[in-house]
C-alpha cells in the first residue's frame, strides 16, 4: 500500500497562514479584502493569484517575483508556528509500518522541510515531491497517472489524502483510492466532498486507529 498525503490543511493546520499572508500583501498595498476573499485567495496557485492580484492593482514584476515574496513570508510561518493538525503524527508513523508514505504537495521543500523537521517526521516520507517543480498540477487527473508512473507503480495501488475536493476528485478519475479530509471549523465542509472522493473524515484519530 502507498499512502500518498497532501500537507496544506491535510497534515498540516497552516491554511490561516496564507490567508494571513494574502491580508498582509493586500494591507501593504493598502487594498481591501474581506474573509471570503482571503480564504477563496489562499487557495488559488501562484499564477491564479498573480493574476487576481493584479486585477486589484497589485502588481509584481512577475509569477517568480511575486512567489518569492510570498515564500519568505511563509518560510517565518512554517519554520515556527505551523503546527500539525491533532493525531498526523502519529498516524504518520503508523502508516510507515504499513507501506510506503509519500508526501505530495504544492509547496517547496523550504516551506515543508522546516516544519516536517521540527516535528521529526522527514524520516517517515520515502519521497516528498513538489507537484509544481514536478511540472504537475493535482487538479488534473493525468497528473496523478504520471505520478504512478514516476514511481514503478499503479494509481490502484494508492490511498490519497487531501483537503482539496477538486484535487481528490481528480486522483480517482486517475484510479487512486481517495480520502477527503474536511474540517467544519476551518471552512473545509463535507458537502464540497459528496461524490468527489470514496471516503470522508473530520480528523486524524479515527483514522490513526483503523489504519
Amino acid at each position: 500500500m502507498i499512502y500518498l498525503f497532501d500537507l496544506d490543511g491535510t497534515l498540516a493546520d497552516s491554511l490561516g497562514v496564507w490567508e494571513k499572508i494574502d491580508a498582509d500583501i493586500i494591507s501593504l498595498h493598502e487594498k481591501h479584502a474581506d474573509r471570503d476573499e482571503l480564504r477563496n485567495m489562499a487557495s488559488l496557485g501562484y499564477e491564479q493569484l498573480y493574476e487576481l492580484l493584479g486585477s486589484m492593482g497589485i502588481k509584481y514584476p512577475s509569477v517568480a517575483a511575486m512567489q518569492d515574496e510570498i515564500d519568505q513570508m511563509a518560510q517565518l510561518y512554517y519554520a515556527g508556528k505551523v503546527q500539525l493538525r491533532p493525531y498526523a503524527r502519529q498516524l504518520l508513523q503508523k502508516c510507515t509500518q504499513k507501506g510506503i508514505v509519500l508526501l505530495f504537495t504544492d509547496s517547496p521543500e523550504r516551506l515543508y522541510m522546516p516544519l516536517l523537521e521540527r516535528y521529526g517526521l522527514s524520516g517517515c516520507f520515502e519521497r516528498m515531491i513538489c507537484a509544481r517543480e514536478a511540472g504537475l498540477d493535482k487538479k488534473k487527473p493525468a497528473s496523478y497517472t504520471r505520478l504512478a508512473d514516476m514511481l514503478g507503480a499503479r494509481t490502484s495501488d494508492f490511498v490519497f489524502y487531501d483537503d482539496s475536493p477538486a484535487c481528490v476528485s481528480a486522483a480517482g478519475e486517475a484510479g487512486m483510492y481517495t480520502v477527503g479530509v474536511c474540517d467544519d471549523i476551518r471552512g473545509i465542509k463535507k458537502e464540497e466532498f459528496d461524490g468527489k472522493c470514496d471516503r470522508i473524515i473530520y480528523g486524524w484519530e479515527e483514522e490513526w486507529k483503523c489504519i
